[in-house]
């Protein structure tokens, strides 16, 4: 229930701090140990938003830097064939990350939030224009029913997008 009620609030309040989470339940314990704690949800840019986790010296002991470089390469390699959200727990559940399975939503929908303007998600093929808490429910009990693919403008896209913007 904690960990489902945290992502309902990271996708309908992600701007704000501890996206809108108040008192001291299990959701705000674990909001503070995997997004605040980490630097993975903070101000940036004078906004609170998600995005990797901070080198401070907050998180000696909480590392999640290889966490998110291993999400980052999945999505970047998603841009020629689609990336299951269970394999992509698989991969995190192995060596040498070793990540148990109730945190791993919770980082990757942290993950696609922060990379939204070159992810998209696809539920049984369809496309998925807003993650919002219907899908997050559907996403917690089924996550080998969503594909992730990146859709990002670098090399032969990104030519074609800068003449686009000459022309």
């Amino acid at each position: 229930r904690a960990r489902r009620e945290l992502m309902s609030a990271m996708v309908s309040q992600p701007n704000r701090e501890r996206c809108g989470i108040e008192g001291f339940g299990p959701e705000r314990a674990m909001y503070e140990a995997v997004l605040a704690r980490t630097g993975i949800h903070r101000v940036r840019t004078g906004t609170w938003s998600f995005g990797a986790p901070s080198s401070g010296s907050n998180n000696k002991d909480l590392n999640f830097l290889p966490v998110w470089q291993l999400i980052d390469e999945a999505f970047n390699q998603s841009d020629k064939s689609p990336i299951s959200v269970r394999e992509l727990y698989d991969r995190l559940k192995g060596p040498p990350i070793g990540l148990k399975e109730g945190v791993l939503p919770v980082l990757v929908v942290a993950s696609i939030l922060a990379q939204r303007h070159r992810m998209a998600v696809y539920e049984n093929g369809s496309f998925v224009a807003k993650i919002d808490e219907p899908i997050i429910e559907r996403l917690l009990r089924n996550p080998e029913l969503f594909t992730l693919k990146s859709f990002a403008t670098r090399g032969g896209r990104l030519e074609v997008v800068r003449r686009l913007h000459t022309s």
